[in-house]
Parts: structure tokens; sequence; C-alpha cells
């Protein structure tokens, strides 16, 4: 496409560098001709942004709780009173909410009927998949639930079945990171969820959940990290 070029040009251009059969070319060559760019901020400011926390780093607007709550607190929500239990994994902060006079659990998104939570390593210094390890065995033994309510999904009444399918999908996760070690040896968060993901999971959360498992092998002495370029990359020692 020339300068001066139609839509229609323009656009046959495009479809055939994206749509067209084999390699898709370096698309840096239709902006060439007059002399398009594209703008990145200096490297100053690009180390400010990395010193961010993993949040701010992607734009999330927090928004400011009117009411704040500790592990075991009681709010009164209409005639019932909720307990807080405090389950980190999913977030550092998520709270679910229990009636234990009627047996009632507001799971959130710790516990879901039909998937699992998305458990990220991005917050620093923490093991998310210990604390929802954790976070687990703590709503298994909330006595005599009978309904549970979750944020996604329909509701359920086999809390500690559900809780004991997710906890054993992440351990079958856990070995199967450690089986692709085996194959892979050395290697980076990429290549590892490359393996363990179906293509079209690809991308950020799966890269972020593989991370999260990696650290869990690491703080648990089945792997090792080590550093290369500047990146963490990872040894199975198991």
């Amino acid at each position: 496409a020339a300068p001066g070029a139609s839509f229609e040009q323009l656009r046959g251009a495009l479809e055939q560098a994206v749509l067209g059969d084999g390699p898709i070319p370096d698309l840096g060559a239709l902006r060439a001709p007059w002399g398009g760019s594209v703008p990145m901020p200096s490297r100053a400011e690009i180390e400010v942004v990395r010193s961010w926390d993993a949040d701010t780093r992607w734009g999330f607007i927090h928004n400011e709780p009117n009411v704040r709550l500790d592990h075991d607190d009681v709010i009164r929500l209409g005639r019932r009173e909720w307990v807080a239990v405090h389950t980190p994994g999913h977030t550092g902060d998520h709270l679910c909410l229990v009636d234990l006079a009627e047996g009632i659990l507001f799971s959130g998104d710790h516990v879901l009927p039909t998937i699992t939570p998305h458990i990220s390593g991005l917050r620093s210094h923490t093991d998310a998949l210990a604390e929802f390890f954790n976070a687990l065995d703590l709503v298994r033994t909330l006595p005599d639930i009978t309904l549970t309510l979750p944020a996604h999904g329909h509701p359920f009444t086999d809390l500690v079945g559900r809780v004991d399918a997710i906890e054993r999908h992440h351990i079958d996760r856990l070995e199967r990171i450690e089986r692709i070690g085996a194959t892979l040896g050395i290697a980076t968060v990429e290549a590892f969820s490359r393996e363990l993901f179906a293509e079209r999971s690809w991308g950020s959360m799966a890269e972020s959940e593989t991370y999260a498992h990696l650290e869990h092998l690491v703080n648990v002495g089945r792997a090792t990290r080590h550093h290369r370029d500047g990146f963490p990359v990872y040894e199975i020692t198991v």
C-alpha cells in the first residue's frame, strides 16, 4: 500500500499480511512507506513502571471499601450474621462469608462449581498456591455447610467434595510440571506454560499460573530457580 492508497487497497494489504497462507510478514513493512512509527515510553519511564506492583502495572482501579473485615470478624447483612473467612489465593485479600447458623457460604472466587480460580504468582514475596491450599483446608473444615453460593456458576451443596476436586486439580498440575521439567530441563516459565496448557490458552494468564506453580515447587524443595539474562528459569529437582 503506497502513499495515497485507498481504504480498499490498504484493507487488502492487511488481509494478505494477516490472513494469507504461510508465515505472517513483518508488519513494519506496511508502515515504512509513509513513515509510520511505534511510539514507546523512554527507558526511564519503563523502569518506573517495572517498579510498580503487578496490579498497578495492569492498570487495575481499586475501589476503596467502606467496611474492612479481618478474619473471623462478624458483619450483619439483612437478618443474618456473616463471619468473614480470609481465603487468599485467587487474590491476596479474598474473603468468603459464612452464615454458620444456616450453613450457607458465599465462596466468591475461592471455590467454584465447575472451574478453578486463577492462581497468579505475580504477588510479591508470597507463595500464592500454598496460601490457596491452606485456604481450601480452612473452608473444608467449616461445620455443616449445606449450600455454597459462588461468584461464578450455579449454587452447589457438596462443598467438601468440590474443595477436594480443586485441590486434586492443582496437585495433578504440579505433577505434570515435574514430568514436563524432566523433558525440558532448565526452562523459562513460558516454555513450561506452553507444555502445560493447550495452545488456545497460551498467554499471560497461563504463564502467571504456571509461574505460581513453579514458585511453589521451589518453596517445597522440588525445583530450583536460576537466572538467565535477567529472567528466572526453572529446573525440576525431583
